[in-house]
């Protein structure tokens, strides 16, 4: 499957372009991060696959409309969810599928794989 019918077909099906599902799969996981554990904000990123905190806070602020130290000062208190939805498995499931051809260089960047680039273990 070439990476533009792959692209059409995700987007037909999930109802957003993969770059778009990557990224918000990406601020869940910092959020939980941000709330859960006492990291740095630059291991964060890092995990989480932003590749600096930069990026990390360009991506909170256009998608939240908070920085992410303001969102931790805010949520730190919350408990962590005790139970994973059936679609956060399913999101999940599906980024082991996406071709890295298509996220290279985009998304992801040159050098670094889809499994490392797009899993943030949980604190």
């Amino acid at each position: 499957m070439s990476p533009r019918n792959f692209a059409r077909v995700f987007t037909k099906e999930m109802k957003t372009t993969p770059a778009k599902f990557v990224e918000r799969l990406r601020v869940e996981a910092a959020r939980r991060r941000l709330e859960e554990s006492h990291n740095s904000m630059e291991m964060i990123a890092d995990e989480c696959g932003f590749g600096n905190v930069n990026s990390m806070r360009n991506v909170f602020q256009r998608t939240l409309k908070i920085a992410p130290g303001q969102y931790r000062r805010h949520f730190r208190h919350v408990k962590p969810r005790a139970k994973i939805s059936s679609n956060s498995r399913r999101e999940k499931i599906i980024l082991l599928i996406i071709p890295a051809f298509l996220l290279r260089g985009s998304v992801i960047g040159e050098n670094r794989s889809v499994a490392t680039a797009l899993w943030c273990p949980s604190p």
